[in-house]
């Protein structure tokens, strides 16, 4: 029986079955024997939950590498390849020569030995976006034994191995300048395109690293982005709490109609002073995964439908295109309408063939994505401002220094005032472009008693995030309530 140690590096690459990326890991794996062999190989669990198929050639068993292979849909990520070297000295002779197997069909395998796994692990780790065509499984040592000693010696010298490996690695990576990944739900020129360039403005003026930023669209919908980093492929998310709430229930708090005041000019100081905000709500993100970075207001909500809105029985059978969070939903059924959970691509599309007749967002966003275009009225009614938060995978942000975990807070902080900043007159200049665009869209902006009713329906709505959240979301809704008291005094 042959056993042997191997660290496999799996860069960033498609996933054919879902279309979304795999999760990029340094993993340790001890694998191989007679028994295998017969059955045609091993299996190795994948990160994404399914089994890779691990061969074997000729008299020595030894991985290679893994590389996409064309195939059809099925064959996943790519099958695994192998290519076995005649014999130890042919592996260790060919790694000295170039440090990559001479088969051209697998031109990206690397053979190694100990001795060369730090030079292996400088030129590929930190950039590992130029080897997106594959998954590399590098052999770092082989271990055989008498049968007698085979299972001490085999358990005390992977032990030894995978640490020293370990150690090497953390080092190499520590000396490293990264890229880091942020992914958020808007353009470029929308808020949190605006908030995300100042915090890579911030970083990279502070450190050595590198923030790749991914607009909406580039990496799916917004729960594509909280998966990926939840799983580690990005580094930073910035996420409406409207979609965090299926993870996190507290955190539908924010869509409590008339909670929040309405103009972003008074949360500024509730949004930096806030115990529920800055001690509370980052224990709860924790438990998912989540750092919790920052959390800002983006815009007054408004109502943008097919028809005007003036009370709520204007929304009777309105299809609303609401996020999929469960109080807004609630929000919207006391209303009056008839929400309807939709992805945002398919909102536009949606309103232009009457599938949906209404949503909801911040006045820059209707102006931003045209949507005016295919409704006729926006509706003010006051009844909350658009909250967003920005996050790290925890894991990522742990693993930092204090000195990056204070770059990174530090950029978080200072884009927060930037953004506050940038938005003082922002809805005003949106409407405008929008009257500009389309003169005929009606705009109404409703009275204090026009919007009483609105206000009421708002109660059972704030009592049913009590009943869906219980004691947890009870005392974080009471301290919001507090730090709003005290913000706006």
């Amino acid at each position: 029986m042959e056993l042997y140690s191997v660290l496999c590096v799996l860069p960033l690459q498609n996933n054919r079955f879902n279309n979304r990326l795999t999760l990029p890991r340094v993993c340790f794996t001890l694998a191989g024997s007679n028994d295998d062999r017969e059955q045609g190989g091993a299996f190795e669990r994948t990160p994404n939950d399914r089994f890779e198929r691990w061969g074997h050639a000729g008299a020595v068993w030894a991985p290679a590498c893994v590389v996409p292979t064309p195939g059809d849909h099925r064959s996943g990520p790519g099958e695994c390849q192998f290519v076995p070297p005649a014999s130890r000295a042919q592996q260790e002779a060919t790694s000295q020569v170039s440090g990559k197997s001479t088969s051209t069909r697998h031109r990206d395998c690397a053979w190694l030995v100990p001795g060369q796994l730090t030079t292996l692990i400088q030129e590929r780790l930190p950039v590992p976006q130029r080897r997106r065509g594959g998954e590399y499984f590098l052999p770092d040592q082989f271990v055989k034994r008498p049968e007698e000693n085979r299972m001490r010696s085999i358990k005390s010298r992977l032990m030894a191995g995978l640490a020293s490996t370990a150690i090497v690695l953390a080092g190499a990576v520590a000396a490293q300048a990264e890229t880091w990944k942020y992914a958020f739900e808007e353009a470029m020129t929308d808020v949190q395109g605006v908030y995300a360039q100042k915090f890579k403005e911030e970083v990279e003026a502070n450190s050595d690293h590198e923030i790749q930023l991914f607009p909406f669209g580039t990496l799916g919908e917004s729960a594509d982005i909280m998966e990926q980093a939840q799983a580690g492929i990005l580094q930073f998310v910035d996420q409406s709490p409207g979609f965090t709430g299926a993870l996190i229930p507290e955190a539908q708090v924010f869509f409590v109609p008339y909670l929040l005041p309405a103009k972003s000019e008074d949360l500024g100081e509730f949004f930096r002073n806030s115990k529920a905000i800055n001690e509370m709500f980052p224990e709860l993100y924790a438990e998912q995964g989540l750092e919790l970075l920052k959390m800002f207001p983006e815009g007054e909500v408004v109502m943008n439908t097919k028809d005007p809105v003036e009370k709520p029985e204007d929304l009777n059978e309105v299809k609303f295109r609401v996020m999929t969070n469960p109080l807004l939903v609630e929000s919207y059924k006391a209303f009056g309408a008839t929400p309807t959970p939709l992805p945002w691509g398919e909102v536009y599309g949606g309103l232009q063939t009457n599938i949906i007749q209404g949503q909801e967002n911040p006045l820059f966003w209707v102006e931003s994505t045209k949507m005016y275009e295919v409704t006729g009225a926006i509706t003010l009614t006051g009844h909350n401002n658009f909250t967003t938060a920005v996050m790290a995978n925890k894991d990522f942000y742990d693993g930092l220094s204090d000195e990056d975990k204070k770059v990174v807070q530090d950029a978080a902080d200072a884009a927060f005032e930037h953004i506050l900043e940038y938005q003082k007159g922002l809805s005003e200049e949106s409407l405008a472009k929008i009257k500009e665009a389309k003169p005929e869209m009606t705009i109404s902006d409703l009275t204090e008693e026009q919007r009483a009713p609105f206000k009421e329906a708002a109660a059972q709505v704030e009592a049913k995030f009590i009943e869906m959240t219980g004691d947890s979301g009870k005392k974080i809704l009471d301290q919001m309530k507090e730090d709003l008291k005290a913000a706006t005094q």
